[in-house]
């Protein structure tokens, strides 16, 4: 019962979240740029058939985000006929699901304390710096919800010792880097993380997590590949 409660609450927590954070789409809220104008029209060539592998223009010349973004992005204008409006829904319904990453790791982290986990996700469901992410559309919007992801699989592997968690991780970790390239530095906790542990890391752990994470970011390394390694 008290399982069935708390699977109600957090329920409760996500609507609240998702509700606050498309709050003023109504009105039309929404920042639209150059950059939202760009990313719309190469999502919606992608939507028509054009598949791209070059993802956003980092702030460095040479530098590109990942493709995943505009694939992302691609059915959202595909359903909503182009509108960014449409685009902004879904980018905060995404945002929005970060609220179970956060009480699942928050759970994990306080050797299951509920009222800590509960906390822990409405904390971030009324957080003011979450809620304007989450309808901004750029590319590292979607680190909100796979950061955090990346760390849930991260501890799922090193303490909990899930054959699966490796491919949270890499995939957490890779469509993090995909959405803004600078969050690789994440690799650098994860080396700490893997180096403390290595005792109780198997090589098979070391090579799912490996080729998992080569796979997620395939994308950008064919583009390296492809563009003559601008990066």
């Amino acid at each position: 019962m008290k399982k069935i409660w708390a699977g109600v609450a957090i329920i409760f927590i996500f609507l609240f979240a998702f509700g606050l954070r498309v709050w003023f789409l109504k009105d039309l809220a929404l920042t639209f740029g150059y950059d939202q104008a760009r990313d719309a029209y190469v999502s919606q060539q992608i939507a028509g058939g054009d598949l791209k592998v070059l993802g956003p223009p980092a702030s460095t010349p040479g530098l590109y985000h990942g493709v995943f973004y505009y694939y992302l992005l691609a059915p959202a204008y595909l359903l909503g006929n182009g509108s960014p409006v449409a685009a902004a829904y879904w980018i905060a319904f995404l945002n929005s699901l970060t609220v179970f990453v956060v009480f699942y790791l928050t759970y994990l982290l306080t050797k299951k304390n509920l009222l800590a986990s509960f906390l822990a996700t409405i904390l971030f469901a009324v957080s003011f710096e979450a809620s304007q992410y989450a309808i901004w559309l750029s590319n590292p919007t979607t680190s909100i919800l796979t950061v955090p992801l990346f760390y849930l699989g991260l501890w799922l592997w090193i303490k909990e010792k899930k054959n699966y968690a490796p491919i949270i991780a890499a995939v957490g970790l890779g469509l993090s880097i995909q959405s803004e390239i600078f969050l690789a530095y994440h690799l650098v906790p994860l080396a700490i993380w893997l180096w403390i542990s290595r005792k109780n890391i198997t090589k098979k752990q070391l090579l799912t997590f490996t080729v998992s994470l080569l796979v997620v970011l395939s994308t950008m390394i064919f583009a390296e590949i492809k563009f003559g390694f601008k990066g």
